[in-house]
Parts: C-alpha cells; sequence; structure tokens
C-alpha cells in the first residue's frame, strides 16, 4: 500500500520538470517490481491480499484516466477506484455517493435477493440462492397441505404439483454443492387413484414379478464388487441400479395396497378383487385389528354371496 500511495503522489506534476520525472519513473519502477513479486507468490490464503491489491493496481491503472468519472467506470473499475481512494485516504475524486439500483446488476451478475435485493450475486450462485429459497417455500407449502389420511398417490401428486422434485435437484445451500433430490418415484409417474381394481390387480402382479426378478440379479457376480454384497457400496452400477429397481418396485406394491384399501368396491366383482389382494397383506403384517376388520369383510362378504347377491 505504500508503493500504492508514493506512486500515485508522483501523478499530476507538471510534465517536464526533470525532477518529477524522475520521481515518477522511480515509483513506477517499484510499482512494477510489486506487482512481480505478488504474482510470484505462492497461491496460498495468506498471500491473498497481495494478489488482490495488485489486480486491483492494474485495474485502476488501466481504467481510471484523466476526465473519466466514477459513473464512466465499469463495474470492477469503480471497485478498483474505491480501494484506490481507500488507500490513499482521499474520497475527493468520489463526489457525492451514488445510489445503487440493486434492480440493474452488471453483466455476470444478477440482483440478490431477487425480492428486494440488497446486493448482486454472480449468475450461477444466484440462481442457486433463489431456488433454495423458493423450495422452503415448496416445502412449507407441502406441509400444510398434507394430511394423514391422504394416500401416497395423493401425496406424490402433490410433490408433482408444487416441483419439490425438481427445486431439489437444483437447489444449493452454496455453488458447487447441489442438494440431492434422490431417485425418481416410480408412485409419482402412475395414476394409480384413475386406474380400476383389474388394472391395479395387474400393476402390483408385475411390480411384484419384476421386482423380485431385480432383487434377485442384485446377488450374480455382474452386480457385485465382491462376494456377498453387505452394503450399498458392495454393488456396482449394474447392481445399484438392480437394487433401487427393486425398491422402486416395492414401493409401488405398497402404494397399490394402500389405493386398494382404500377404495370401496363398486360391484361384487371388484369386492372379490380386492379382498383377494389385501389377503397376504393384512396377514403378513400381523396387526390383530387389521385381520379383525379384514376378517369382518370376509364374513360380510359370504354374507352377500349366501344372498346371491
Amino acid at each position: 500500500m505504500d508503493g500504492w500511495r508514493a506512486w500515485n503522489a508522483t501523478l499530476g506534476k507538471p510534465e517536464g520538470d526533470p525532477d518529477a520525472d524522475a520521481a515518477y519513473e522511480r515509483a513506477a519502477q517499484r510499482r512494477d517490481t510489486l506487482l512481480d513479486r505478488a504474482e510470484a507468490l505462492p497461491a496460498t490464503t495468506d498471500n491473498v491480499l497481495a494478489k488482490a491489491l495488485a489486480i486491483c493496481w492494474l485495474e485502476y491503472v488501466s481504467e481510471v484516466l484523466p476526465g473519466r468519472t466514477r459513473s464512466d467506470l465499469s463495474f470492477t473499475g469503480r471497485l478498483a477506484l474505491d480501494i484506490h481512494q481507500a488507500i490513499i485516504g482521499d474520497v475527493s475524486e468520489r463526489g457525492p455517493v451514488e445510489p445503487i439500483d440493486w434492480y440493474a446488476p452488471p453483466p455476470g451478475f444478477m440482483a440478490s435477493p431477487a425480492i428486494e435485493p440488497f446486493s448482486f450475486a454472480r449468475i450461477p450462485e444466484g440462481i442457486a440462492i433463489e431456488l433454495g429459497r423458493l423450495r422452503g417455500i415448496a416445502i412449507a407449502e407441502f406441509e400444510r397441505r398434507s394430511r394423514p389420511e391422504m394416500t401416497a398417490q395423493d401425496r406424490e401428486r402433490l410433490r408433482r404439483e408444487l416441483h419439490l422434485d425438481v427445486l431439489a435437484s437444483g437447489a444449493t445451500g452454496r455453488a458447487g454443492f447441489a442438494v440431492d433430490a434422490g431417485p425418481p418415484s416410480l408412485v409419482g409417474m402412475l395414476d394409480l387413484a384413475s386406474a380400476t381394481i383389474d388394472e391395479l390387480r395387474a400393476v402390483q402382479a408385475i411390480a411384484e414379478h419384476v421386482g423380485a426378478m431385480a432383487y434377485a440379479y442384485t446377488w450374480g457376480p455382474r452386480c457385485m464388487t465382491c462376494p456377498g454384497p453387505r452394503s450399498d457400496s458392495d454393488y456396482n452400477d449394474a447392481g445399484k441400479l438392480m437394487l433401487w429397481l427393486g425398491d422402486a418396485l416395492t414401493e409401488v406394491e405398497t402404494a397399490v395396497d394402500i389405493e386398494v384399501a382404500r377404495r370401496p368396491p363398486g360391484n361384487r366383482l371388484d369386492r372379490e378383487t380386492r379382498l383377494s389382494m389385501l389377503a397376504a397383506r393384512t396377514i403378513d403384517d400381523g396387526d390383530p385389528a387389521a385381520i379383525r376388520a379384514f376378517a369382518l369383510e370376509l364374513l360380510d362378504h359370504a354374507a352377500t354371496e349366501s344372498r346371491g347377491a
């Protein structure tokens, strides 16, 4: 900084004065030496200030020319001028403080935050900030509208309506650190609420069979990084794909079970199909209350059948 001040003190002297010219040449030579030294410093945090000042000094020399006002300078030029004035302790060049229009960012930057901005952010970082803000709004709305009695299909539909997966996949806390949205949901790709009971039975059967095959493949040598995988890290990419597919199809089976359980049968065939689909799951779960309720449904079905309805 002393070199910058000494160099600045030689500016504005009358041309043709041998002493003044010699003083400027000495100051300029010292400036070049200091800049070279800053460039040669190792790239460590201790040397960030010296290198940053060198960049600002060069920017000031190239941008701030006689007759140019602060408003004539580029964004980086204005920063360099501010740093120059702070170093030499003279703010007379700046004049009245110009109000900053945060809604008019320079090229490569955007207003941040988007609502009532008070700074500029580089566009990639600003987008990440806005995605995080929007995701927070979407999560709050999802929690507000969620109800315990909602089906898995309804919850997935609400997630899609609020674009939660899209926002999560792009949101970042800091630039370069993306929030993991997790794998896509097969349940979200299906409209189970609109499916007939026979269509639900077909979806459940296919999900069960294909899911079992996917899990079986994970034990094959083409899916392992070592014999007998015991954790996700023991699977190669093929194994991870099959494991994800098995888990995703299990979620589909569960979503179908929930949809079938909440749907009242419309006719005799639907009632039979519904009961046959619920039987194994209800018994396997081992919940006495659920088994008792299912048994009452079976008795009601038997009574209806005996009446020939």
